[in-house]
């Protein structure tokens, strides 16, 4: 059986689509659902990943559901867009397909914080404040990075370049690198369509 045919003897009910941001909510939407699809059976699971991204812990708690909760295997398939944070939870799929057309892309961890400054604002907590989070960025980091490497074939020295470019890889370059085992040809029909 072909890749094509063997990704589509998953059942509908049984395929989960992430096509937003990685988040907090989305965490609870997921373990729920598989959960569910865990209770009726051991039988595979689709998640089908289009993201631009998102909040790194959420995706690293994907991850780890993917990887260790669901006892059903979690085959994944990218779809178009895989960029940043959006890799994560298809790193933790037993099997990582791709889209024809899909790009990956790869950037340094960010974090955003939102702080008023008051007139009596204490400057050295604040200090404190940033250099915690700045902590936090580079532990997020070093996770992403050997997530990456545990999970690809990617050599380091290229990942941090890729990082550090801001750099798009299309799906053909994601199967030589190893962030996906397998390139689905596009003319599948991966959600029920519409009733």
């Amino acid at each position: 059986m072909g890749d094509n045919e063997k990704i589509l003897t998953i059942p509908f009910q049984r395929r989960i689509l992430i096509n937003q941001s990685i988040s907090e909510e989305l965490i609870d939407v997921v373990t729920q659902k598989i959960f569910d699809l865990n209770v009726t059976n051991s039988e595979p699971i689709m998640v089908a990943i289009n993201s631009n991204g998102g909040k790194i812990n959420a995706a690293f708690a994907l991850y780890d559901i993917f990887r260790f909760f669901s006892k059903a295997p979690i085959i994944g398939l990218g779809l178009g867009k895989i960029y940043s944070s959006g890799l994560i939870p298809l790193l933790g799929c037993k099997e990582k397909y791709c889209l024809s057309g899909s790009f990956f892309y790869f950037h340094a961890p960010e974090f955003e914080t939102k702080t008023k400054i008051k007139d009596n604002t204490n400057l050295d907590e604040y200090k404190a404040f940033l250099l915690r989070h700045q902590e936090n960025l580079i532990n997020e980091k070093k996770r992403f990075v050997k997530l990456i490497l545990e999970n690809s074939k990617l050599p380091e020295n290229m990942l941090d370049e890729l990082m550090k470019a801001g750099a798009f890889v299309g799906a053909e370059e994601a199967l030589r690198i190893g962030l996906v085992d397998k390139i689905i040809s596009n003319e599948i029909t991966v959600i029920a369509p519409a009733t």
